[in-house]
């Protein structure tokens, strides 16, 4: 309902009291979202709410950067060989998404403490963070959508997301994602970009955002109920273990339908709200505005979580990474025993020639 009524606002013309309040409030969107051209180290805020919700904001998104590294390396080296497997490409994927929306917001919060000179940095920083987000989303509802059909049909599920089939929609999403990276950058392209059509575009990408998590806890509202149908039916031991499995993945469905809820909904629409307060078709305090940067902390906990959550909580992903870090650590040991030896071998040589001399001066 969020998503229609913000659509319908986004289209309706707006009353501009002047063209003096125009710009005024497109120097506002710019100075909040990064885009001043004069002082892009505002990069995420007017600077009204204190750096409290910044710093605690580029905290998380540092665990984010951390969680997602080690969940590509572990996918990549895959020590054991067990990890490629079932949804492993999508999960690839969301964390590289995860990886460029964590490590983009800090450096955009970032700038505001450490100025960004110039303004094409700034402007790829804000960029790759609609661009990671927008795929992140993406890749998390084509994500359950995979998980529905294998608890739906689990035998079918085989041929009907084929390694292929998911190659191909791991890319289309990619290619939407840039689509609506490059729209939050296109008023750096075009000069003279209308600050009401600016407006409309932001919030029409936040509303596909918001579509994708409706159509993700709707999937997980029915994972859980074909979970509860399927317990009916039990019969044999085989099937007691499948059940058990799809208990465990009902649990974590339900974990993850509360960190969207609490997560990704509220904050999308504090942004779509401080949109609709720019083009003065919402009215209000100026807490309206900035309340989606005080909840910005709470908002990226999704890439923090995710890796964590899909992945790194399972014992295969920690044993791989455990197998990694030790294969390292004698990679390590064992070149420094090479050296060693090496030094040694060098101070015998060093040692035995003057003896060597003296045999030669005897002879």
């Amino acid at each position: 309902m969020c998503y229609i009524v913000c659509l319908i606002a986004a289209s309706l013309p707006v009353c501009s009291q002047s063209s003096q309040a125009a710009t005024e409030g497109f120097e506002s969107l710019i100075t909040v979202h990064g885009l001043n051209k004069t002082t892009p180290s505002q990069a995420t805020s007017s600077g009204n709410e204190g750096p409290i919700p910044h710093i605690t904001a580029m905290v998380i998104d540092a665990v984010g950067v951390i969680c997602n590294s080690l969940l590509i390396i572990a996918i990549l080296f895959d020590p054991l060989k067990v990890l490629r497997k079932g949804a492993w490409f999508t999960i690839f994927n969301l964390s590289i998404a995860d990886l460029i929306a964590a490590g983009s917001n800090f450096m955009n919060i970032g700038a505001v403490k450490f100025p960004i000179k110039n303004e094409i940095s700034a402007g790829i920083f804000f960029y790759l963070w609609m661009f990671g987000v927008s795929a992140s989303f993406m890749l998390l509802t084509f994500l359950t959508i995979q998980t529905y059909i294998i608890v739906k049909y689990p035998i079918q599920s085989r041929f009907i997301i084929s390694g292929k089939k998911i190659c191909l929609s791991c890319l289309v999403i990619w290619t939407l994602a840039t689509l609506l990276g490059f729209g939050s950058v296109l008023h750096r392209i075009k000069k003279d970009f209308a600050f009401e059509l600016s407006m409309k575009i932001y919030i029409s990408q936040i509303a596909v955002l918001e579509l994708t998590v409706v159509v993700q806890l709707l999937l997980k509202v029915l994972i859980i109920r074909e979970i509860v149908a399927s317990a009916r039916n039990i019969e044999g031991e085989a099937e007691r273990r499948d059940h058990t499995k799809y208990k465990e993945v009902a649990k974590t469905v339900v974990i993850l339908i509360v960190i969207l809820i609490v997560t990704a909904l509220p904050y999308f629409a504090a942004k779509q709200i401080e949109y609709l307060y720019k083009l003065r078709v919402v009215r209000g305090d100026e807490l309206i505005r900035l309340f989606s940067n005080y909840y910005e902390p709470v908002a990226v906990l999704n890439f923090a979580l995710n890796p964590i959550l899909y992945s790194l909580r399972l014992p295969d992903y920690r044993r791989s990474l455990l197998a990694l870090l030790c294969k390292c650590k004698q990679r390590r040991d064992a070149s420094h025993s090479f050296t060693s030896m090496r030094t040694a071998m060098s101070l015998k040589s060093a040692t035995s020639l003057p003896e060597l001399d003296k045999e030669m001066t005897t002879l």
